[in-house]
């Protein structure tokens, strides 16, 4: 049973089943805080962003703190000649280059200003952006492996096979996706496409050394890949029963630990189908959260009299 206000190691999060995987938009919070969004995705690998060193467009090296709006990669070029590889018109759509499409050039390759010119045959020069990421030194799975450039490459492969049903939209305009160190991977988009979230454009790891012996198709049928994930983050999975609860448990290998992260050793995440029983829980501290796929609308007068009682703390938002 989860423990309630009194212990502070352990916190229930509590909710229908698409709680599990999704932000809440209208949640309820015990008396406890405690986490707010569940660390799983729909495939249960963790949503917990990958501890970046470094992201650097082209020769532009960029802080910690990630590229800022006005920090734009500078241009690097390529010839094209008619009918070769794909390539990205002006709206951004992937097609061959022919007579009458319409394409984006630099005028300015140190600031990477462009401007729209119609191909007229033979070939022309088309920007190409090239994006480097850097993992932080000291990042391990939840089994003490290093997480590595080829993990991310891996994820890569795995993200741009058929079988795997994800948007294959940066995938489609993706050129070449390697490791250029242990640690290092480089994005080169296909000529023509300027991406201006192009600081995504890093694929989240996946343990090769895990899984790398599994094609997609088994990874998406694999129990143990699906029910058991490795991950980096601050936690990892003790046990999953279907329908019932996932149970997390504080990862001895989280590359924060030294910093005494997690400060909670468990968390609980409990399928509570019956809008009453989930907030008898909230109320009785056997529960710290509740998810906002428990249909929590009807009960908003309850949540904000509970609150104003200081039982309850529920947050409302609307249009979502």
């Amino acid at each position: 049973t989860p423990g309630g206000p009194s212990d502070p190691d352990r916190r229930a999060v509590c909710g229908g089943n698409a709680g599990l995987h999704q932000r809440p938009s209208v949640y309820v919070v015990g008396t406890v805080p405690g986490p707010r969004c569940c660390p799983l995705c729909p495939r249960g690998f963790p949503t917990l962003s990958i501890p970046l060193e470094e992201v650097a467009p082209a020769d532009r090296g960029l802080s910690d703190q990630g590229p800022a709006p006005s920090r734009q990669p500078r241009g690097w070029e390529v010839e094209v000649s008619e009918g070769t590889y794909p390539i990205t018109d002006v709206a951004g759509s992937v097609v061959t280059l022919t007579k009458g499409v319409t394409v984006k050039v630099l005028t300015d390759p140190a600031t990477g200003k462009t401007e729209d010119r119609t191909f007229e045959g033979g070939s022309i020069k088309l920007p190409v952006m090239k994006v480097t990421f850097k993992i932080k030194d000291g990042v391990k799975w939840s089994d003490g492996q290093p997480v590595t450039a080829e993990d991310s490459v891996f994820s890569f492969e795995v993200a741009k096979a058929p079988e795997t049903k994800v948007s294959k939209f940066t995938i489609e305009r993706t050129a070449e996706y390697k490791a250029l160190d242990a640690r290092t991977t480089q994005w080169v988009g296909i000529p023509g496409w300027i991406d201006a979230t192009y600081f995504l454009n890093f694929w989240t790891p996946l343990p090769k050394h895990k899984y790398g012996n599994l094609t997609p198709a088994q990874m998406n049928e694999d129990t143990n890949v699906n029910r058991n994930p490795l991950g980096w983050g601050a936690f990892m999975v003790k046990e999953w029963v279907p329908g019932d609860n996932i149970t997390l448990v504080k990862n001895p290998n989280y590359w924060r630990a030294g910093e005494g992260l997690p400060r909670i050793d468990t968390v609980i995440f409990r399928i509570v189908q019956d809008t009453n029983q989930l907030l008898a829980q909230l109320l009785s501290g056997d529960c710290d959260i509740g998810t906002q796929d428990a249909a929590f609308d009807a009960q908003a007068e309850f949540l904000k009299q509970a609150e104003a009682e200081g039982l309850l703390k529920p947050q409302f938002v609307l249009g979502t």
